[in-house]
This record gives C-alpha cells, sequence and structure tokens, in this order.
C-alpha cells in the first residue's frame, strides 16, 4: 500500500533547507525549554548534562530515527553515554523523545527556517514510499 506525503512536505520543498543556516544546538534545547539535566552515573556520581550536549542528543536521535525503520521517532533513538546509570538513562530518553518528535515535526514543515539533517530529506524520501522503475541497483562503496 502506498502512503501519501502530506502536501507541502514533498522533500522537493525541503531542498533548500539543506543549506540553511543551522541552530546552535544549545539554543534548540533552550527553546524547547530544557536547561542542563543533572543524572547519576554507574561510579555513583552526578554529572550535570549542559543544554548544549542536551540539543546534541535531540538532534542526534532525530538522526537515528531517520535511519531507522521507524514510522515515529521513539526513546531507544536517543542515545545515552554508557556511564549513566540504566534507570537514569531509561528516564532521560523518555524526557526527549517528544523533543525529538518535536524536532522531526519542524523539520518535515516546509515552511521552517532553520536547516535540516540531510538524513530528514532521505527519511521524507523513505515515507512517501517510492518506487525506483528498474531491474536492479548497483551499489558502489565509494
Amino acid at each position: 500500500m502506498r502512503r501519501e506525503m502530506p502536501r507541502g512536505n514533498s522533500p522537493a520543498r525541503l531542498t533548500a533547507r539543506i543549506n540553511a543556516p543551522a541552530e546552535p544546538l544549545q539554543d534548540l534545547a533552550v527553546r524547547y525549554g530544557i536547561g542542563p539535566i543533572e543524572v547519576p552515573t554507574l561510579s555513583g556520581k552526578t554529572v550535570e548534562i549542559a543544554p548544549f550536549e542536551v540539543g546534541k542528543m535531540i538532534a542526534d536521535g532525530l538522526g537515528r530515527f531517520c535511519r531507522s525503520a521507524d514510522d515515529m521517532p521513539k526513546a531507544a533513538h536517543v542515545a545515552v553515554n554508557e556511564k549513566v546509570r540504566e534507570d537514569a538513562a531509561e528516564w532521560l530518553r523518555q524526557q526527549l523523545r517528544p523533543s525529538i518528535a518535536r524536532l522531526w515535526q519542524e523539520s518535515i514543515d516546509s515552511r521552517g527556517r532553520s536547516a535540516i539533517q540531510p538524513d530528514v530529506y532521505l527519511k521524507v524520501w523513505a515515507q512517501g514510499m517510492p518506487h525506483i522503475d528498474t531491474d536492479f541497483i548497483l551499489f558502489d562503496e565509494a
């Protein structure tokens, strides 16, 4: 079954945003209302995750989602440092998942002003269930 992409969100409409100015990662976290986050580590210490790192986790989570077969962002797309205690890591993933979903929605909005990751462009194309009319595709490792 072929799914139709929402009007106005075609890859062609998003092309211009690939080279648009990127939003600084700390600004992304602040715009989403996320400040520094303290989490416990395996060693028993508590560390602070700065807004820049939180923004990076959100942006990286969007990239992981875009490279997945999933239809919507999931908590599992949030990569958390292995030094963070697992219960805290899971809490952090759950807290940041809505931000990844929000960034995804902002990214596919053709009226958006900030840059989008190339992975977003490809995910939008893939979600359109494209059909390549050919007998074979040859991939070159280059």
